[in-house]
Formats: C-alpha cells, sequence, structure tokens
C-alpha cells in the first residue's frame, strides 16, 4: 500500500511501468538472497548495503542474522525501507547520505552491497573511491547493473536499443514513446565500464557475470514469469552463452575484492 502511495504522489514512472517497478520492489527480498550467496560474508561480517532503496536485501540479511546498515540518499525510500523492516521485525541502523561523503569512518565494514547504484550516481569515481575506504582491506563488494548495450528492451525504459542513442536522442525516444524520460538522472552503464571503474578504486574483480534473476515470489503485473527465467538463469551458466549474456544481455553483477 506505501509503495502504491508513492508511485500515486511522485509520477517517477509512467503508469505503464509502474507495475513492473512495484513487482521489482515486492521481489526485492528474494533477490537479496541470491546477492548473499553470491558475496558468500563470513560468519559475523558487517554489511553496508549503499543505495538500499525499499529494503529487499536488508529483509534478506536480517532472516539470515547478518549485521547490516542500510544508506540511501533518499529519505523518502528510507521512510519505505523502515516501515519494510517493521513489519518484518528487524533493527537496522538506516542512514540517510550521499555515498561520495560517507558519514563512517574508514574501513567500518568487512562487505558493501551495490545492487542497481552506480548508474544512478552523476559521478561515480569518487563514489566508487568513497566505497573503498568503507571497506575493510580483502572485503569484498557486490555490484550489479543494467547493461546499456543489451539487444533486449532495456529495463528501465522498457524500450529497445535506448542505450546505443546519444543522450540527447535518447531523452526525445523514451518521452515520446512513454510520456516520461525515465532515465532522465540516469548515467547509463556496462559491465566493462564498471569493472573498470572498481578496479581504479582498488579493487581486484572475482568474477563478472549475467545477472542472477529471481524468480519472483509474487508476480504484480509482471510480464516475466517463473519459467522464462529459470531457463534464463540456466543459460547463463553456459560457457560461451555465459560470455555472451555479459556483452548483450540485460543486466550484469560483479563480485570484487578490495587489495590489501
Amino acid at each position: 500500500e506505501l509503495i502504491g502511495e508513492y508511485y500515486r504522489i511522485t509520477h517517477d514512472v509512467p503508469e505503464k511501468q509502474e507495475a513492473r517497478f512495484r513487482a521489482y520492489i515486492a521481489n526485492g527480498p528474494a533477490r537479496g538472497e541470491l546477492i548473499l550467496d553470491a558475496l558468500s560474508p563470513p560468519p559475523q561480517s558487517t554489511i553496508v548495503d549503499i543505495g538500499c532503496g525499499s529494503g529487499g536485501f536488508l529483509v534478506a540479511a536480517a532472516r539470515k542474522g547478518c549485521c547490516v546498515v542500510g544508506v540511501d540518499i533518499g529519505l523518502r525510500w528510507l521512510v519505505i525501507c523502515a516501515k519494510r523492516l517493521a513489519e518484518e521485525g528487524a533493527n537496522i541502523e538506516l542512514v540517510c547520505a550521499d555515498i561520495a561523503a560517507p558519514p563512517f569512518a574508514g574501513q567500518s565494514f568487512d562487505a558493501a552491497i551495490a545492487a542497481d547504484l552506480m548508474e544512478h550516481i552523476a559521478d561515480p569515481a569518487p563514489a566508487a573511491t568513497a566505497i573503498a575506504g568503507m571497506i575493510g582491506d580483502n572485503g569484498k563488494i557486490f555490484v550489479s547493473g543494467v547493461n546499456r548495450y543489451t539487444l533486449a528492451p532495456y529495463p528501465l525504459a522498457g524500450l529497445w536499443g535506448v542505450g546505443f542513442l546519444p543522450g540527447f536522442l535518447r531523452r526525445r525516444y523514451i518521452t515520446m514513446r512513454t510520456g516520461l524520460d525515465t532515465l532522465r538522472y540516469a548515467r547509463l552503464a556496462s559491465p566493462f565500464g564498471t569493472t573498470r571503474l572498481f578496479r581504479r578504486a582498488g579493487f581486484e574483480i572475482i568474477s563478472a557475470a549475467p545477472l542472477n534473476v529471481a524468480v519472483p515470489v509474487k508476480k504484480i503485473g509482471a510480464r516475466m514469469r517463473g519459467h522464462p527465467i529459470a531457463v534464463y538463469n540456466k543459460l547463463r551458466t553456459i560457457h560461451g552463452i555465459k560470455q555472451l549474456l555479459v556483452l548483450v544481455g540485460p543486466a550484469f553483477e560483479l563480485v570484487a575484492r578490495k587489495k590489501a
């Protein structure tokens, strides 16, 4: 209900895409479980979820007994996140902050999550450096994002080919087709650009793969169904196809370790 009210009063996305975004939020804990599997944090690790949004990962982490902190620059999302955590019975610290200037001492965390984050940061290089400063030596980070070079419809716009267009054409095209440019604040990313970004910030890449997609547990107007997702997740593990999906698939994930 709170999510529905949020979209009713903010007009952040076109009405046709609202159901997709709501389904994405509802499926957050399932995605969080996959992130924990990919990151494999040791017991008693302290984890910071940067750009925690509605708190899907935090819910999954709380269920596993992890020590986590949620950070987001959007206070309105933290209000929604706090409500979600309260319903879950989870007592987790939430911090409203710009990650480029984090309010934490250096090396405060053992691991970090930056899921679907970097494309929403205007200047990602200082942010990546700041994230590195928050993590202890040999600490790991999970990063995911939408691939601008996908041959599928770009997930945040629901349109084909938008990542290949220059900015001024992309804005016109999306606005013409949907009535609202949902990428107006986004900086489109790619797996190779994101890999380079975190290497320069002092990380070594452990793995780069097509995003492991969670099967929706609550299908709120979602077009994707469990069977196609299961097929995709099977294909993403096959050598050759995996590399192809990293190049042109809809989304990617990286796991990296901070160099000592």
